[in-house]
């Protein structure tokens, strides 16, 4: 285990537009804690019109009121913001992705736990984890691991860019994985990653756009948007049900939206 992590953030902001765009939506919204970037040349991603550059660490959690009062909740979680791998600071870091791939417990996943419970999830209302290249592989991880279960219900997790294989969805959750063909990261697992039926791996060439003088650019976070805007787009008979899943967590008549923000943080307590 990492070592652990404080949760910090204050009360929901103020109240937002429920997603409206599908699951290029549901991206170009988790750019706002994903973009974040050291300044200087080679950054991949410039932040949404109308963001603020968030805090290392920082994560998104989106409740959606339908009229009928069924709540569903949208959690957005980064990928790596740190590279220097001493285990401090963010846990967005060199040190989560080894243990990320090494299968171990991580501190961005304790972390998801106490902010869940602290935005007042409950058991039963559906949730959707949404994770670019590292936060997709946590977003499946969190998926599956039973402390998660015990306080959330998550039915989708869609992932950009993210190394999957070996990961296996738990009975019930819905995955959607979007990879560029020429994005290295994906395979950095060493294997494909093919559909199953509680996969859907949709593999693409990275578009053109704004992000082609990023140090990597099919990895763009920009890039894998720009394909979800494809993907809602698309009528293959996979794509359409797994957007009809996603229902509960977008915009619809009478639907409200508030956001909480929330920063993980490691504690100075000794390695577990």
């Amino acid at each position: 285990m990492e070592t652990p992590v404080e949760v910090n953030g204050g009360p929901p902001a103020p109240v937002c537009v429920a997603p409206a765009g599908g699951v290029a939506d549901l991206l170009r919204r988790g750019q706002s804690v994903a973009a974040w970037r050291a300044p200087g040349p080679g950054r991949h991603d410039t932040l949404p019109p109308g963001s603020t550059r968030p805090v290392r660490g920082q994560v998104r959690i989106d409740r959606v009121a339908g009229a009928d009062g069924a709540v569903a909740w949208v959690v957005h979680v980064p990928g790596t913001q740190e590279w220097d791998g001493d285990g401090r600071g963010s846990p967005m870091d060199l040190a989560g992705n080894v243990a990320l791939v090494g299968g171990r417990d991580t501190a961005v996943a304790e972390g998801v736990v106490a902010a869940l419970a602290r935005a007042g999830v409950r058991p039963g209302e559906p949730v959707v984890v949404v994770g670019h290249s590292q936060g997709g592989m946590t977003a499946l991880d969190l998926a599956g691991d039973p402390r998660v279960r015990r306080v959330a219900t998550i039915t989708h997790v869609v992932t950009a860019g993210s190394p999957l294989a070996g990961r296996t969805p738990p009975p019930g959750v819905q995955v959607l994985a979007l990879e560029h063909r020429d994005d290295l990261v994906p395979r950095l697992d060493g294997r494909s990653h093919p559909d199953r039926r509680d996969r859907l791996t949709v593999v693409a060439p990275a578009p053109d756009g704004p992000w082609h003088d990023d140090a990597v650019p099919a990895h763009s976070s920009g890039a894998y948007v720009a394909t979800a805007a494809r993907v809602d787009a698309s009528e293959h008979p996979s794509l359409v049900a797994y957007r009809a899943g996603l229902d509960p967590f977008l915009a619809r008549e009478g639907a409200t939206c508030s956001t909480r923000h929330v920063v993980l943080t490691r504690s100075p307590g000794p390695r577990r």
